[in-house]
């Protein structure tokens, strides 16, 4: 991974993580399931660890058996990294 790789990994992440809490600001439906699912695991940052990097196995695994480019695989971890990151955030209560 080079410095090309890191900055396009970090932008990423950073626009998937914006995207995310405004679609969770605008419909907090859509991650209801999401958050219901992982409510158990919150507290144990371990389990976060583990899942981050098994996903970014399976991403790895993909992109060199279908030879994806360098800069799709980066997007790709990215959304995976800000997933994990917002899945294992606890939901904020919305005041009126």
């Amino acid at each position: 991974m080079n410095i090309k790789g890191i900055i396009i990994l970090v932008v990423s992440a950073v626009v998937f993580d914006l995207l995310f809490m405004q679609l969770n600001k605008f419909n907090p439906k859509i991650f209801s399931f999401f958050h219901k699912v992982l409510e158990n695991w919150k507290e144990k940052w371990i389990i976060k660890w583990i899942s981050i990097f098994i996903l970014l196995l399976i991403n790895a695994i993909i992109k060199v058996y279908l030879g994806f480019s360098d800069l799709l695989g980066y997007i790709i971890a990215g959304f995976i990294i800000s997933l994990c990151d917002f899945g294992f955030k606890k939901p904020q209560e919305v005041s009126k």
